[in-house]
């Protein structure tokens, strides 16, 4: 969260309905900073990053169960050892709410964590490179990191993982590789260890398409995966974005091996300043021919700084060759405020 991206947000996506209209775009840029003040130095910024769901599953049905899931609440410090931030540490600590996979079991989760603590360099224009806890290079980072793209690809908000990433940026391309060790908080017989890669080819000003590869082991798990990606501009503040992809996971001691596919489509319409419409259509298919089809119309709003709430309706539809099932509908209420 850099000085010119909280401007952004300030001076762009946010509505100015709480403001006074002889406040200016820049006035509401310099009270962008942490807290709403601006920045009294150059090398220290911190951030705080709040996202909380409400979920209502089965929506309008006797099932119905209402929830409420703190999903982050984080702390970001970023330092820079030189005015042009070529070189930078950031560091995040935060909550991590329990899977619920474990909800109901005795095995010990740290809901507190590491989510990221890394040193970076951009020694020269259009080239970065970075060393510590990060996410891994792979496909598009949507905000849904329970969308079919994050989830089966071990992609998701507490997937981080120690390694190197070196990135190299022009008009017309964007390369990033690297090589990762797993999470060293992790037991090491846990940790996936291995590559990954992203390459886009940006056809013009408002599109670009792009290819994403990764593999991984540990001693009870090989991964490989593959994506093809494209981003474009639609309009004034709107966009559209797609990733199609492939995971394959093969069970060492088993000697067994699944595959998945699966597609995301997501576009953002701009109504006015402050508010989108989000229409998202994600497809899994696994190796017996099943294949599951979400889609998610929704509101986004961005009432003021530091404030968004998105409303959201899924609708599930699994598909089989031995059976149905009905339709699912889950409403979803997210908070999200940052300072």
């Amino acid at each position: 969260m850099n000085d010119y991206g909280r401007a952004i947000g300030a001076t762009a996506i946010a509505a100015r309905w709480f403001h006074d209209e002889n406040i200016t775009e820049e006035e509401l840029g310099k009270k962008s900073g942490f807290f709403g003040f601006e920045p009294f130095n150059t090398w220290l910024r911190p951030s705080l990053d709040y996202r909380g769901l409400m979920i209502k599953r089965d929506f309008n049905e006797k099932t119905e169960e209402t929830e409420w899931i703190n999903m982050m609440a984080d702390l970001n410090v970023v330092i820079k050892f030189d005015p042009a931030a070529r070189y930078f540490t950031s560091v995040t600590f935060g909550y991590a709410p329990t899977p619920s996979v474990y909800e109901k079991s005795n095995t010990p989760v740290d809901q507190y964590r590491w989510h990221e603590a890394y040193f970076g360099m951009r020694p020269f224009e259009g080239f970065g490179a970075y060393l510590g806890l990060m996410d891994k290079v792979y496909g598009i980072r949507i905000a849904e990191h329970s969308s079919y793209s994050r989830s089966v690809t071990n992609l998701s908000h507490n997937d981080q993982s120690h390694g190197l990433q070196l990135h190299y940026t022009n008009e017309f391309v964007e390369l990033t590789g690297g090589y990762f060790l797993g999470n060293l908080a992790q037991k090491e017989r846990l940790r996936q260890k291995g590559f990954s890669g992203k390459a886009e080819y940006k056809v013009n000003y408002k599109n670009s398409v792009g290819v994403s590869v990764l593999k991984s082991n540990n001693k009870f798990l090989d991964m490989y995966m593959a994506a093809f990606h494209y981003k474009t501009a639609v309009g004034k503040g709107s966009a559209f974005m797609a990733e199609y992809g492939k995971v394959v996971k093969e069970s060492i001691s088993e000697k067994t091996e699944t595959s998945q596919v699966y597609g995301l489509g997501q576009v953002y319409l701009q109504g006015t300043r402050g508010l989108f419409l989000i229409n998202s259509i994600e497809y899994l298919k696994d190796d017996t021919g099943d294949f599951r089809i979400r889609y998610g119309p929704g509101l986004q709003v961005f009432p003021a700084r530091s404030f968004e709430f998105r409303f959201e309706l899924y609708n599930a539809r699994s598909f089989s060759d031995t059976g149905s099932t009905r339709d699912t509908w889950d409403l979803l209420g997210q908070t999200h405020l940052w300072f």
